[in-house]
C-alpha cells in the first residue's frame, strides 16, 4: 500500500519472521488485511512460506517470499537489504516471531541442542534488532515486537534452554526499548502460554491439553487469533513500550 508521508509516496510494509504458519503465519496476514505491505520469511518449508504470500496477497498488496535463518547474523543482514531493495526505507512494523524449542534436561542435553535454541530464540532476535531497530530508528516512528513465552517467567522441567531464551527477550525488550523510544519507536513483548497451533496440537494431546487449563483461571485455549489481537492492541497504542504482554489464560499473573 502506498501512502504519503512528507510529500512522497511511502510503502507501508511490515517485515514478520517465522511466518511460514502458526501464530507467524496469522500475524502476517492479518497485517496484510490492515493494508500492510509484507515480507514473508520462510526458513523451513518453502511451499508454506508460499501459500502465506498467495494469501495475503488477496488483501490487494504486495507480499514477497525470502528464505532467511535468524540465526545467521549474514542472512538477517541480507533480509534486510532484501526489504530495503523491494519495500523501501519506510519499514513500520517488525515483528520478530522466529523461535523452536528442543525438550530436555539442560544438564542431560546435547550443547548442540541447547545452543540451536538459544540461537534461535534470543541471538536471533538480537540479530534481527541490530538490523532493523535502526531503520525504525531513521523513520523515527513505528513498532518492534517480539514474540517471547510466559516460559520466560516461569520455566518448565525439561525446557530450561527456552526459558533461559525467552527471558533474554524479556531484557532484551527492556534494553531496545530504551535505545529506540526517543526516536518514536515503541518495543513490546508477546508472552503467549499454550496456543493451540497445528505445531503445539502434534504433541499436546487431550490429558495434555486438560492439564494445561486447570493451570489457568479461564476456561479457554489459546488460539491464534488472541494473539493477533495483542499485536494490534500495541499497534494501536503508542503509550505502551517496554512491556511484556501475557495471553496465557491467566496461568502465569505477574
Amino acid at each position: 500500500m502506498e501512502i504519503v508521508k512528507g510529500g512522497r509516496e511511502m510503502s507501508k510494509y511490515a517485515v514478520v519472521t517465522g511466518n511460514e504458519r502458526g501464530i507467524g503465519k496469522a500475524l502476517t496476514v492479518d497485517l496484510a488485511r490492515q493494508g500492510y505491505d509484507v515480507l514473508v520469511n520462510w526458513f523451513e518449508n518453502e511451499q508454506d512460506g508460499a501459500d502465506v504470500v498467495r494469501e495475503c496477497q488477496q488483501y490487494g498488496v504486495k507480499a514477497l517470499l525470502h528464505y532467511c535463518d535468524v540465526r545467521e547474523f549474514d542472512q538477517v543482514r541480507k533480509m534486510k537489504e532484501f526489504a530495503l531493495e523491494n519495500f523501501g526505507p519506510d519499514l513500520q512494523v517488525f515483528v520478530n516471531n522466529a523461535g523452536m524449542s528442543i525438550a530436555g534436561k539442560l544438564i542431560e542435553q546435547d550443547p548442540a541442542d541447547y545452543m540451536t535454541v538459544v540461537n534461535t530464540d534470543l541471538i536471533g532476535a538480537m540479530h534481527c534488532a541490530h538490523e532493523f531497530g535502526p531503520v525504525l530508528k531513521d523513520n523515527k516512528a513505528g513498532w518492534f515486537i517480539i514474540i517471547g513465552s510466559c516460559s520466560g517467567i516461569r520455566s518448565t522441567l525439561g525446557n530450561c534452554a527456552y526459558g533461559v531464551a525467552k527471558a533474554g527477550i524479556m531484557g532484551l525488550t527492556r534494553g531496545l526499548a530504551q535505545e529506540l523510544g526517543p526516536y518514536g519507536v515503541t518495543v513490546n513483548n508477546i508472552a503467549p502460554g499454550y496456543i493451540n497451533t497445528a505445531r503445539s496440537a502434534a504433541f499436546c494431546g487431550p490429558e495434555m491439553i486438560a492439564g494445561i487449563k486447570k493451570t489457568q483461571v479461564l476456561d479457554l485455549i489459546g488460539i491464534e487469533e488472541y494473539i493477533v489481537t495483542a499485536m494490534n492492541y500495541l499497534l494501536a497504542n503508542p503509550f505502551v513500550s517496554g512491556q511484556t504482554l501475557m495471553v496465557n489464560g491467566g496461568s502465569l499473573m505477574f
